[in-house]
């Protein structure tokens, strides 16, 4: 009888305790999961503005914290006053003129920031105004305003000036001429995932550098950029041409795959890294009196192209270079070509390929150029 009474109150026991261990789980997911918080009325994020459901009573909800998914109502401009955190936040379109959530402290969101416009009649806009403050976002960002109806605009709109924005995941938008990531300064933009801002959409890159910090990522999309770094631990690969404004870097260890695009490049191009030409071409472009090749790594080009408008506009290359493509894999379109490294380059293949134009020029400052089918004769 004994055993029997200690096997009952151990099997009582062992019940109430996975029953306690139970309740506690359902309570951790429950809260892990946080709540609802809604921007019934303007103001600033600590306010008395916030609400659990959509038609709530202002101030009836706590202010967000890291668990909760915040949605800015449409209408409702709310301005970030302190250091804020969210699970994720969502800027809705709707009948309302603007939705607009203005950063004047740094914002920290888990997961997913969406920028959505509205289809409904009259002209609408749903916006984030970084500034000059920094946006931690650990999901994606999507940006997706809508097709113009009639006369009336509903944009979708990101801003920042001197700001940063670490973005963790996917950069995404809707294809159309309403949606616009729009840069006024030397800002940041630091993206770990791919770059799939459409084409189609209004990108004002103005003086921002855009680094790309994850593992493996796409450029899936023909894009402008300003400054671009390639920091990622594996590769980015461009799946579209790049036309970047100014400088070009590859950093230490890193990997820039180009692709079978032509990219062209207004500034420097600093290779400390692994690019990979694959077929494709790089047009150095700025009509400014110098741009320069450098890096501790060797840049080898299938085709290397200037087009810098005057003979006396110079791509000067100071680090190591290679030209791997089979047929004039250097083409001179305008500008002077000036190798000032000890690299050893093929650059012609045919007399109609080292043909230099009047506009154009090829300087030997301590390279050695190996013959192809072709002589040298000067043009008059």
């Amino acid at each position: 009888m004994k055993t029997k009474t200690n096997y009952h109150q151990f099997t009582r026991s062992f019940l109430l305790l996975s029953l306690l261990v139970f309740i506690m789980l359902v309570a951790f997911t429950v809260s892990s999961q946080g709540a609802a918080r809604f921007a019934i009325t303007g103001g600033n994020w600590n306010g008395a503005i916030w609400a659990a459901t959509a038609n709530g009573a202002a101030g009836s909800a706590a202010t967000p914290t890291s668990v909760d998914d915040v949605t800015i109502n449409t209408g409702q401009s709310v301005t970030v006053n302190v250091a804020a955190n969210a699970n994720s936040i969502t800027i809705t379109g709707g009948t309302s003129n603007t939705t607009l959530l203005t950063m004047n402290n740094s914002l920290i969101v888990v997961g997913n920031v969406s920028i959505l416009s509205s289809s409904s009649n009259g002209s609408r806009t749903s916006q984030i105004a970084v500034g000059a403050q920094t946006l931690s976002i650990g999901g994606n960002l999507d940006i997706q305003g809508q097709s113009t109806n009639g006369a009336n605009s509903h944009d979708a709109i990101l801003t920042m000036s001197t700001g940063t924005i670490n973005l963790t995941g996917n950069l995404t938008s809707a294809a159309n001429s309403k949606t616009f990531l729009t840069f006024s300064g030397a800002c940041n933009f630091n993206i770990g995932g791919n770059w799939s801002f459409s084409s189609s959409a209004s990108f004002t890159p103005s003086t921002s550098t855009v680094t790309f910090n994850g593992a493996t990522q796409l450029i899936t999309v023909a894009s402008s950029f300003y400054n671009t770094v390639i920091g990622s631990s594996v590769s980015t690969t461009a799946q579209g041409s790049l036309a970047i404004a100014n400088n070009f870097t590859i950093n230490s260890s890193k990997t820039f795959v180009a692709g079978a695009f032509t990219h062209t490049i207004g500034g420097n191009w600093v290779n400390n890294g692994i690019f990979t030409a694959s077929t494709s071409t790089i047009n150095f472009n700025a009509n400014t009196a110098l741009q320069t090749i450098s890096g501790s790594s060797t840049s080898t080009f299938n085709i290397l192209q200037i087009s810098k408008t005057l003979q006396s506009n110079i791509l000067e290359a100071t680090g190591l270079i290679g030209l791997s493509g089979g047929t004039n894999p250097l083409v001179i379109s305008s500008g002077t070509f000036k190798l000032s490294s000890a690299s050893t380059i093929s650059p012609f293949t045919s007399g109609a390929g080292a043909t230099i134009p009047a506009a154009g020029g090829f300087w030997n400052n301590g390279g050695t150029i190996t013959a192809g089918g072709y002589t040298w004769t000067l043009n008059t």
